[in-house]
């Protein structure tokens, strides 16, 4: 760590400047380390990415990931990772709120598109798939795209599926029950 500070001094003097400011982001730092090495990688402070671009570096890492627990294991620590970094440029004064609300926004936008379906794949591995669909619906502050570094995700989950439709696979779940499922296994 104190040779990549060392080449990286102008990151060092950030993350004091960081820790000075706000003692909870340097709480996060001192329990996650790993958010030192996404700092020190990503090249920050710089321009935001992209939706279409973060979305595509989360799956990418998902698919990198492998099994489930893992694929969820390394959507939490992207997640951090990104927030850590909005928090810390909001901060240090290079991004203002309002951009830190679009980034914060995107960040949970590009998680929801890209869990959803490693939990559908989940689902149908464990009881087969199903006819129908389910809708996603942001509300409260992801709705209104206001998202800060405290805020929570209010979502409400919408499914479609024909009267009687049944899962087919190894262990059949009606329609209610695998919707049910699906959205645990994607809160989780």
């Amino acid at each position: 760590m104190f040779a990549l500070f060392a080449n990286n001094p102008h990151i060092f003097d950030l993350l004091i400047r960081i820790m000075t400011i706000s003692p909870y982001l340097g709480r996060e730092l001192s329990r996650r380390r790993h958010l030192i090495e996404a700092v020190l990688e990503s090249g920050w402070p710089g321009p935001a990415l992209a939706p279409a671009a973060l979305f595509d570096e989360l799956a990418a890492r998902l698919e990198a990931a492998g099994a489930f627990e893992a694929k969820l294991n390394a959507a939490r620590r992207w997640g951090s990772e990104q927030k850590f970094e909005i928090a810390a440029q909001l901060v240090i004064g290079a991004i203002d709120a309002e951009e830190a609300a679009a980034r914060f926004t995107a960040t949970a936008e590009a998680v929801i598109r890209a869990l959803l379906p490693v939990a559908e794949d989940e689902m149908r591995r464990a009881h087969g798939a199903i006819e129908g669909g389910l809708a996603v619906v942001s509300m409260g502050r992801l709705g209104e795209r206001t998202l800060t570094a405290a805020s929570d995700l209010d979502l409400v989950f919408l499914y479609e599926a024909p009267e009687g439709a049944a899962s087919a696979g190894p262990k059949p779940l009606d329609a209610a029950t695998y919707y049910i499922r699906l959205v645990r296994r994607f809160l989780s």
